[in-house]
């Protein structure tokens, strides 16, 4: 998200400045890579960049073809392979080994500029989109290279795609990524032809959500928006809330514990964190949150106090015995990272937070026995 946001603030001063761009794309990875498919890089005809689309290796490379794309007015698709002796001595050292291939398209294809509306228009909504885009084709798909669709929870697919049955194919997709929120390449066939194209989806930023404006919320509320996330901070202390350590947070919000009932949430990528230091209130604030079932909500302090929280909850009539309730409680909150500084903290729960949104156990890397970046 924050790097899609980065690429049109760069869009739209070279536009201003009537300068040509171009996109690559990094639309197809054969085993390991320090990007997913779907990273992106901007190059100005100017030579301003922004984004990425390896480990700080192929960029140079990427910038010079995204020059020649320009002059030359057609898309380019390059392909790196780290196991390839020629591409290793060219300075391509990729560090995986992986084959990478890279779609450069200039700002004068008019499909481009179609793709970009529909990555504008996800910028402008913050709708979840799914954008579905043929990088390579041949036979009577050939024609078809650059073409898109589009697809949200809020409209019907949008496409330019001529060839019906890859359009009906490539919407069925749409609709499977969308639902399961994946990004990846797909090869597709059909007689005569065949095609690759990039399934990517979109996703706004995570939202977190943070009872308590004390010290503590200070880095968590820091360390977030370095994340590019949206933040909420919430208390019933006026003081507490106008504080200028507080200035990053999105929203402020004062909340008496009474009219935490009337209180709007949306589910959609958010996560929620208790730090009010408060009995009373987490007792408030969990009363609303436990029902809404949210992907994450976290509880600072010692088991024992979460313990007490829920059994006085129990007391007041709120129904615990459906585990799902509790399925996405975490508490204490944060990572097993010897953590004990508010800081430490902070970075202790954002990356529990990170770890759940992913399904990832938050384990060690050399234990993992899986790719890094998993694929559909």
């Amino acid at each position: 998200m924050k790097e899609l946001s980065d690429i049109f603030s760069l869009l739209q001063a070279a536009r201003s400045a009537g300068e040509r761009f171009a996109l690559a794309t990094l639309v197809k990875v054969q085993g390991s890579s320090y990007r997913r498919v779907g990273a992106k890089m901007l190059v100005t005809e100017s030579g301003k960049s922004v984004g990425a689309i390896s480990g700080g290796c192929l960029e140079s490379d990427v910038q010079k073809k995204c020059l020649l794309a320009m002059q030359i007015s057609t898309s380019l698709l390059s392909v790196y392979d780290a196991l390839d002796e020629e591409d290793i001595q060219s300075g391509f050292g990729l560090g995986c080994n992986g084959v990478i291939t890279v779609l450069i398209e200039p700002s004068t294809l008019p499909t481009l500029n179609a793709r970009l509306g529909h990555y504008e228009n996800f910028l402008h909504t913050q709708q979840p989109t799914t954008v579905a885009t043929i990088y390579s084709a041949e036979g009577v798909l050939k024609s078809q290279i650059g073409k898109t669709l589009c697809l949200t929870q809020a409209q019907d697919p949008i496409s330019n795609i001529e060839h019906h049955d890859l359009a009906q194919a490539l919407c069925r997709e749409a609709q499977e990524a969308l639902a399961q929120r994946y990004t990846t390449c797909k090869q597709y066939s059909v007689t005569h032809g065949a095609a690759e194209v990039l399934i990517e989806t979109l996703l706004p930023p995570m939202h977190l959500v943070i009872f308590g404006a004390g010290y503590d919320a200070v880095p968590l509320v820091k360390i977030a928006k370095e994340l590019s996330w949206r933040v909420s901070i919430i208390d019933y202390r006026a003081s507490y809330l106008a504080h200028e350590r507080l200035a990053l947070a999105d929203r402020r919000i004062l909340t008496k514990a009474q009219d935490l009932a009337t209180l709007t949430l949306e589910r959609e990528c958010t996560a929620a964190v208790l730090l009010s230091h408060n009995f009373e209130y987490d007792v408030a604030v969990l009363a609303k949150l436990l029902p809404l079932q949210l992907p994450y909500l976290g509880v600072l302090g010692p088991k024992r106090r979460t313990e007490k929280l829920l059994a006085e909850l129990q007391k007041r009539q709120l129904e615990l015995d459906d585990s799902h309730l509790l399925e996405n409680l975490y508490a204490p909150v944060g990572l097993d990272i010897g953590a004990e500084l508010p800081e430490e903290i902070a970075l202790a729960i954002l990356a529990e937070i990170k770890a759940v949104m992913m399904r990832r156990k938050g384990s060690f890397l050399r234990e993992r026995n899986a790719p890094i970046h998993e694929t559909h």
